[in-house]
C-alpha cells in the first residue's frame, strides 16, 4: 500500500519530471514482492517501480539503510520521502536515508524546484516560510502544504 504520505512525494516527483528529462521510481522495502504495492505508483505516472528485497525487521531504518544503499549505488539527484509512515507514525525514514547516504537532507517541505543542478526547498515555519539552496544529489521529505 502506498500511503498518503508518500503520495504526496510521488506527487511532488511527477511535478518535478514535468520540467526535465528525469525519471521517476517508486521504491518498496519488503520481504516479498506484491504486484498491487506498486500498482498505485505506477497508475501515478512512476516510470518503474523497484523492490529493495530485505527479510530484516520492517522499522524506519531498515527501510531507510535500504533506500540509502540503493542511493549510493545508482546515484539519484533526489530522494523524495513521505513525511511520515502510518503504521509507526514517526518522520524517520527520510532523514535516516539521507544520513545513511550521506546526503543534505530537508524536511517537510511545501515547495520544490530543480535549476542548475541545485534544488531550492521552502519549509513553511510557524510565522513564515524559509528557503534552502541545496546542491543535489539530496533527500528530502515533502508534505501537503
Amino acid at each position: 500500500m502506498l500511503n498518503p504520505y508518500d503520495e504526496y512525494a510521488v506527487e511532488e516527483g511527477l511535478m518535478l519530471r514535468e520540467n526535465s528529462r528525469a525519471r521517476l521510481s517508486s521504491f518498496l522495502s519488503a520481504a516479498t514482492r506484491t504486484r498491487k504495492r506498486f500498482a498505485k505508483a505506477l497508475a501515478m505516472g512512476c516510470d518503474k517501480a523497484v523492490l529493495l528485497k530485505d527479510s530484516s525487521t520492517r522499522d524506519s531504518y531498515a527501510v531507510a539503510r535500504a533506500l540509502a544503499d540503493y542511493a549510493k549505488e545508482y546515484s539519484p539527484d533526489v530522494v523524495l520521502c513521505g513525511k511520515q509512515s502510518i503504521d509507526y507514525d514517526d518522520a524517520q525514514v527520510g532523514g535516516l536515508c539521507g544520513g545513511n547516504a550521506r546526503l543534505p537532507s530537508i524536511s517537510v517541505v511545501v515547495k520544490l524546484e530543480i535549476a542548475a543542478g541545485a534544488v531550492v526547498a521552502e519549509r513553511k515555519l510557524k510565522v513564515a516560510t524559509k528557503s534552502f539552496i541545496l546542491n543535489c544529489p539530496l533527500s528530502s521529505w515533502p508534505r501537503k502544504a
